[in-house]
């Protein structure tokens, strides 16, 4: 049996990679890609590695080499200076025991363009060209700002110029504010073009008033297409407060990303912690050195410290990497007493100022891997 790593064409600027396990008579067995991102956590930007097409032929499945990929990857993960890594699972039971835990959903919001209606008409936007290519990566930036998981983007490579999609900028004074992709279908009826389809795939705005102009926008195809369906509306909270219409909404939920904490301390030290002051020590279990022992954190004041103890040290509540990973990245509101019902989670005190600094927080992502 021999582990293959071939370095493939880069996305979006960063490293990938194939990894591939083949037998000895040269039959390939099992794969994965592999590429390095810039991805958001809190306010910042921390490094991670998305692992995508995982897959191994039936002949050889349960034979453990999905969990020699891992194995290598995890390996390395001090040298690439990895701090998460992300997969959409196809079974999150089955990629729970190499460490990852559900951290976002993709929620899909379909609704009559009728409850539209009382956001007023914008037709004065603009269609996406190469010209304007830095200008959505501006929008983009700005929007992923405090929003978990999303994945940074150095060029317009993910925005569509072929005609297949549309993307549509809205600017303020000159400068570029929101935009949407979106696509469109519409079914043959007898003897006309029916039940149209308006598509979103990506919204992104800097603020209310963008946000209320690209929607404003859509409105355009008002008698043209009857239904609007936005995708990744998980990402997109603020869309759900401008709607007033729930009644006619139909709402599809989808358990989306699963994420597994690499290096505990980054993590920790990237986090956004409250003004108040705050002190909690949490114990993480995993079998990655990186990532479990004790660790206290002191925050106040718009600074704080994190520091390794040792392991035997007592602590405010333990949990394995799986649902510490879910915890800090804000993907439910938990206190004490919900924490008591996870798995793999055991509290000592309140731990109030541990649930303190890890609130929910937006969770999403557009892109696919």
């Amino acid at each position: 049996m021999e582990l293959r790593i071939t370095p493939r064409d880069a996305a979006l600027g960063e490293r990938s990679e194939r990894a591939e396990i083949y037998a000895d008579d040269g039959t390939r067995m099992s794969w994965a890609g592999i590429r390095t991102v810039r991805t958001r956590f809190a306010d910042r930007w921390i490094s991670g590695v998305c692992f995508g097409g995982v897959g191994t032929a039936p002949e050889y499945r349960r034979s453990g080499y999905v969990r020699r990929i891992f194995d290598d990857a995890f390996a390395r993960s001090e040298k690439e200076a990895w701090t998460v890594a992300l997969l959409h699972p196809f079974s999150f039971s089955y990629y729970r025991k190499f460490g990852f835990e559900r951290v976002c959903d993709h929620l899909i919001v379909t609704l009559p363009m009728t409850a539209l209606s009382h956001i007023p008409r914008v037709s004065e936007c603009k269609p996406l060209t190469e010209a304007r290519l830095p200008d959505v990566l501006r929008i983009f930036e700005d929007f992923a700002k405090y929003r978990n998981l999303t994945i940074a983007r150095t060029d317009a490579s993910r925005w569509d110029l072929s005609g297949k999609s549309l993307c549509y900028i809205w600017y303020r004074d000159g400068e570029p504010r929101a935009y949407v992709s979106y696509t469109t279908a519409k079914k043959y009826i007898e003897n006309h073009m029916g039940e149209g389809v308006l598509n979103v795939t990506e919204l992104a705005f800097v603020d209310r008033e963008s946000l209320w102009a690209i929607l404003g926008f859509l409105r355009m195809y008002e008698g043209e297409l009857e239904t609007v369906r936005f995708n990744n509306v998980a990402a997109v909270p603020e869309l759900e407060l401008t709607l007033r219409e729930y009644l006619a909404e139909k709402l599809e939920l989808v358990p989306d990303v699963a994420a597994r904490v690499l290096d505990t301390a980054a993590l920790l030290d990237a986090n956004t912690y409250p003004k108040v002051r705050g002190m909690f020590t949490v114990r993480v279990n995993d079998t990655l050195p990186k990532v479990r022992g004790v660790w206290r954190v002191r925050y106040g004041g718009g600074g704080h410290t994190v520091e390794r103890l040792p392991d035997a040290a007592a602590c405010d509540l333990e949990m394995d990497a799986a649902a510490f990973t879910q915890t800090v990245y804000g993907y439910n509101a938990l206190t004490a007493e919900l924490a008591r019902y996870m798995e793999h989670v055991t509290l000592y005190t309140d731990a109030e100022d541990f649930f303190r600094a890890f609130p929910k927080r937006i969770c999403g992502i557009f892109e696919h891997f």
